[in-house]
């Protein structure tokens, strides 16, 4: 008898800090938004006195809700200060914080060796392979990727591959600028860049991206879209790492950091599938399903390197595969051929 009082009191304990914890998040996010509005009507004087009350009343180092208040405190911050002409006094992480970060992104979250896995099992289904890399980072997918072509390749006869990317290094950059050159200039428009892909009437393009919608002009638009899909974000790594986690906080603070940051104060854009979905269709491509395998090996990632329950693969209607959160979907991964 004692011991089921004793659950029961645990168990409403438990409720009660569930609760008290989404009503403390609900505040913050009301907050955030309502501190947008003042920086949308040029109220600076009261959006400086809102963020300072945001920074006072969240932390890097709380929990998810703390935390993911801090950043984007950090980026309206910095929206503000752009708009007041006043120099950020933020600095400016370097080169390789940044790669470790990266680094430690790849180590902690399926959210990049998702993507880079069923994406190269699609392309391995091509014949002649031709890679267009356009965010090749740090290259983390490519040599796993080169190993499987090795490996079911004729040693006397192995195949020709040519791997075309963009990145941040200048030193890549600068070698591959004539051959990028005309891929680039048509970066500013996703339709007519899509269009130019398809003139390469490529065997196969495999799309990877953040099922989140920050593509608005509107920056009130774009803010709760950003805080929903980078809250989900933080919560999942709260699930699966302790709260005194170096790699997490580094993840947080330098790669998320700065791409909430892109979102709020820069040109950071994402886009979901169904609007990839019109484009691709509009360009000329029609979606090919990802083969059962491709599938049956993202499963296996998360189960084998990324074991947290709340972790979701879902494959759609066109045999998209979507990588989630508990019910929210944070990433897809699609295969298309030329129609």
């Amino acid at each position: 008898m004692l011991s089921s009082l004793k659950s029961h009191e645990e168990g409403e304990e438990e409720h009660h800090h569930h609760h008290h914890h989404n009503h403390r998040r609900r505040h913050q996010h009301h907050l955030l938004l309502r501190c947008a509005e003042l920086i949308d009507r040029l109220d600076l004087p009261a959006a400086r006195r809102a963020i300072s009350l945001l920074s006072a009343s969240s932390s890097p180092f709380g929990d998810s809700a703390d935390r993911i208040t801090n950043q984007f405190t950090h980026a309206l911050s910095l929206r503000l200060d752009r708009l007041s002409l006043v120099p950020s006094l933020s600095p400016t992480d370097s080169d390789s914080g940044a790669q470790s970060a990266y680094l430690s992104l790849n180590k902690i979250t399926p959210f990049l060796r998702f993507p880079h896995l069923t994406a190269n099992q699609a392309i391995l289904d091509a014949i002649d392979i031709h890679i267009l890399d356009f965010d090749t980072s740090h290259g983390l997918q490519w040599p796993p990727f080169l190993q499987a072509v090795a490996e079911r390749s004729d040693p006397n006869n192995p195949p020709s591959i040519r791997i075309t990317g963009t990145g941040s290094d200048l030193s890549v950059l600068r070698r591959t600028a004539l051959r990028l050159h005309s891929f680039a200039t048509s970066l500013r428009d996703a339709r007519a860049f899509l269009r130019s892909v398809r003139a390469l009437n490529p065997a196969v393009v495999t799309l990877a991206e953040r099922e989140a919608s920050h593509g608005s002009p509107s920056f009130l638009e774009r803010l709760p879209e950003a805080v929903e899909h980078y809250t989900a974000l933080f919560e999942s790594l709260e699930a699966t790492l302790p709260p005194t986690s170096r790699e997490r906080m580094e993840v947080e603070r330098v790669w998320f950091g700065k791409e909430i940051a892109g979102v709020v104060a820069g040109e950071e854009r994402h886009e979901r599938f169904v609007r990839w979905e019109e484009m691709m269709s509009a360009a000329g491509f029609e979606a090919a399903p990802l083969s059962a395998f491709a599938v049956s090996q993202a499963r296996l990632l998360l189960r084998l390197h990324y074991p947290a329950e709340g972790y979701r693969v879902q494959v759609l209607r066109g045999g998209s595969c979507f990588l989630g959160w508990q019910s929210n979907p944070l990433f897809s991964v699609s295969s298309w051929h030329c129609n």
